[in-house]
Order: structure tokens, then sequence, then C-alpha cells
């Protein structure tokens, strides 16, 4: 875990001395797969810390978590079908 917070503690050092877009994008990038790094080793943490008992809810619960956002979003973006309603600002 150490290790991942070094990783974002870098990208994030890039971003914030970014004097190019390309600076940006390289530390999106990185700070993208220190999140997922970061979702697997808490997983895995949970699940060899929790007692027998809990496990399996602790465990369930990024998964939960990720589907709700997940859900969220695709609802948050789906077009609207009457686009009569739609006002533009000139």
């Amino acid at each position: 875990m150490f290790f991942i917070a070094a990783v974002f503690a870098v990208f994030y050092l890039i971003m914030a001395a970014a004097v190019d877009v390309w600076m940006i994008f390289v530390g999106r990038f990185g700070t993208g797969l220190a999140t997922g790094a970061c979702a697997i080793a808490a997983n895995v943490y949970v699940a060899e810390t929790a007692s027998a008992k809990y496990r399996g809810l602790l465990g369930s619960c990024f998964q939960v978590r990720y589907k709700a956002v997940k859900l969220g979003y695709d609802y948050d973006h789906i077009p609207a079908r009457d686009y009569k309603h739609i006002t533009y600002c000139n």
C-alpha cells in the first residue's frame, strides 16, 4: 500500500507541475493505474484481516459500490427521448 501511495504522489506531482498537455495525460494514466492497484490491494487487505463472519459482506461492499456508481453514471448520461424540451443557451 505504501508503494501505491508513492505512485499516486509521483503522478500527482507530475500533474501539478505540468507545463504541457502530455504531462497531464501521463499523470492521469499513472493515477489510473494506481487506482486500479489500490482497489485490488484494498480487497485483499479486507479479505485477509476480516473475521470469517463478516468477510463475505465486507468483500462484496466494493463491488456493490462500484456497480451503484456505474449505474448512476449510466443513468445520468441517458440521452433525452423527447428533444422538444431541450433548451440551448445562445
